[in-house]
């Protein structure tokens, strides 16, 4: 039982990837979970509860990452696919895949981080002259901040990792990506016991 494909929107994605920052960032959730492990021997209570997060998001990315989505776009009814044969990616594919994507979300966590900076941070200044020094350099800072963030944006580099894998994301239930995936897998399976009768 196939679904209708549709592309799904640069809207969508962008808000499954804000959601996917700590949900599908699995170098974040095994670290949540060794944390968790860790600490359980000083706080227990603290310790098991941040163990079991951690347990349930390695699982929750390894769950829905064979069947080419994961936690957060599972929220928003998105599927990774091959742009070539429009079938579910796999586990492998994801990982690696979000791995690139997670690096291009930091890089945004820097330029905004290099953005406070320049807003925020207290004047050392001890005369007119280094005062006029630091206002340079905020404004300096300032433009690099919008200027990088802007220039990504608008060239299309955070959806660029699609052309490196050769994938897009379709909009699709999770009701829809569960039954495909049961039934591919069920596929192999059925052929087998047909040979096997013959």
């Amino acid at each position: 039982m196939s679904h209708p494909v549709e592309l799904a929107s640069k809207t969508q994605r962008s808000f499954a990837r804000l959601v996917g920052f700590v949900t599908d960032n699995p170098w974040v959730n095994v670290m949540i979970l060794i944390s968790g492990i860790a600490s359980m021997r000083h706080q227990p209570f603290q310790g098991f509860i941040f163990a079991a997060m951690g347990a349930g998001l390695v699982y929750g990315y390894y769950h829905f990452g064979k069947m080419g989505t994961s936690i957060s776009k599972a929220l928003f009814g998105l599927q990774v696919v091959s742009a070539e044969t429009g079938k579910p990616v796999g586990l492998g594919k994801m990982f690696f895949r979000d791995f690139v994507v997670v690096s291009m979300a930091w890089m945004y966590v820097a330029y905004f981080g290099l953005l406070l900076m320049a807003i925020f941070q207290p004047s050392t200044a001890r005369n007119r002259t280094e005062e006029r020094i630091e206002d340079a350099q905020r404004a300096v800072a300032t433009a690099a901040a919008v200027g990088s963030a802007t220039a990504i944006f608008k060239s299309g580099a955070l959806f660029k990792h699609d052309n490196w894998f050769k994938t897009t994301v379709v909009k699709k239930p999770l009701s829809a990506i569960k039954t495909e995936f049961l039934e591919d897998s069920s596929a192999p399976s059925k052929l087998e016991g047909m040979s096997r009768a013959s």
